[in-house]
């Protein structure tokens, strides 16, 4: 998996900063309550950034582990857990590989991180790897693009600002769809109001196709569980729904 989030990290939590994690980790709890075989007291937080999922789900009870390949978003993630008092174990751990001696109640990967496993040796791998960290009848809930929307809608340029007055952040993305690899290459342009230095990364994200998931969930030790719509409860994905949120069991 190729380290991204650079510099990025920096502007990161500004960019998203209207990002409900509150909501997510509500849609997540319901999910367990759903779905799980098992009683969810541990989490595995795959790819977990700047760590905002951690923090929300450590606060109301559960214990964490977040994983994550960049040192830069782990320093913020420790940042933030410590600004509300929290101890949090955070790693730095590559998921198509990270090593542990423990096995949880449940894994998430949230906001299309396994979009970045775009081999699929490295997408087999990672799934092993978690499969290995889980216990039997445990959830994997992760939030992947739809293939089928993002072949009907189509990746275009945009434009997110962020921050207000002299603090403003630009960003700017210019993507390129891949289709004979199932890919887009987004580069990102970031400019701060008022400074001359700018950040520049590309960011490659894999799609994902119902049929290929169930099969990558064979292959792994999983029980294809479920497809929605992201933060649905009951619809599937649908040619409108960029994201969407697969639940795996491990067998």
């Amino acid at each position: 998996m190729a380290a991204v989030f650079g510099e990025y990290s920096v502007y990161y939590d500004l960019l998203y900063k209207d990002k409900d994690y509150g909501k997510e980790c509500d849609y997540l709890e319901y999910l367990w309550t759903q779905y799980s075989d098992i009683p969810v007291k541990s989490v595995l937080d795959l790819g977990c950034g700047t760590g905002r999922h951690s923090i929300d789900l450590t606060q109301r009870g559960f214990d964490v582990l977040g994983i994550d390949r960049s040192e830069k978003m782990l320093a913020q993630a420790v940042k933030g857990a410590e600004a509300k008092g929290l101890k949090i174990d955070f790693r730095k751990g590559d998921i198509a590989g990270f090593e542990g001696k423990k096995t949880f109640d449940s894994a998430i990967s949230m906001f299309a991180v396994i979009g970045y496993l775009t081999s699929n040796g490295e997408l087999l791998s990672a799934f092993k790897t978690i499969r290995r960290h889980l216990k039997k009848g445990a959830l994997f809930i992760f939030d992947v693009w739809y293939g089928p929307a993002v072949l009907n809608q189509k990746p275009s340029e945009r434009l997110r600002i962020a921050g207000d007055g002299a603090g403003k952040i630009y960003r700017f993305a210019c993507p390129k769809i891949n289709a004979l690899k199932n890919t887009v290459r987004v580069d990102y342009v970031i400019l701060k109001q008022g400074a001359t230095e700018e950040v520049r990364e590309s960011h490659i994200m894999r799609y994902f196709f119902i049929p290929e998931l169930k099969l990558i969930a064979k292959m792994c030790d999983f029980e294809f569980i479920k497809a929605l719509s992201f933060l649905s409860k009951k619809a599937p994905p649908s040619l409108s729904s960029w994201n969407m949120t697969c639940i795996f069991k491990a067998i």
